[in-house]
């Protein structure tokens, strides 16, 4: 999806690990730490990713809004766009505080070749109108690999997984990361 979000002409990708999602809370998600370092080792090589511990810092529940708010204060002179699959596009009116959200930042939804495209350009054009969201759709190669598929692999005793950098998967076995 950062592939695709250049190609789009972002200067630079943002990576954000959160901290505490009120979303995912009680689901078995790694801790913090551990998965910064693994976004730390896979966008190293890249002088256009950055990493942030904004999310991280704060403590406590993260929200979308705070951290979108925070950034434009803290750089009132920068266009911040957030980067999502467009299929969370459907729930974004269900995020925290949407209406400050969409004032804080523009997105970028990146299109999966399985996407309904009319659905998607429907709940675009009923965001725009509700809140005032202003959403660019990005296409990008169809990737047939999930997160979820990811860690079941590990869980599974899987090695060397084909679609993660040798770097972050050193680590995952390293540290014996989602092994239950």
């Amino acid at each position: 999806m950062a592939e695709a979000a250049l190609a789009y002409g972002m200067d630079e990708i943002l990576f954000m690990p959160s901290g505490i999602s009120y979303l995912k809370e009680g689901t078995g998600v790694l801790d913090a730490q551990k998965r910064l370092e693994m976004v730390r080792l896979a966008t190293k090589d890249n002088k256009q990713y950055q990493v942030s511990t904004i999310e991280i810092d704060r403590g406590g529940n993260t929200y979308t809004y705070e951290t979108m708010e925070e950034l434009k204060e803290k750089y009132p002179n920068e266009q911040f766009y957030f980067l999502l699959g467009a299929d969370s596009v459907f729930a974004l009116s269900s995020w925290k505080c949407p209406e400050r959200l969409f004032k804080a930042c523009e997105f970028l939804a990146v299109i999966r070749d399985d996407m309904g495209q009319w659905a998607l350009l429907e709940k675009i054009t009923e965001l725009k109108a509700r809140f005032s969201a202003v959403i660019h759709i990005v296409p990008m190669p169809s990737v047939d690999v999930a997160s979820t598929e990811i860690r079941s692999f590990y869980q599974n005793g899987g090695k060397h997984h084909r679609d993660v950098l040798p770097q972050v998967d050193e680590y995952i076995l390293s540290n014996h990361l989602y092994v239950e």
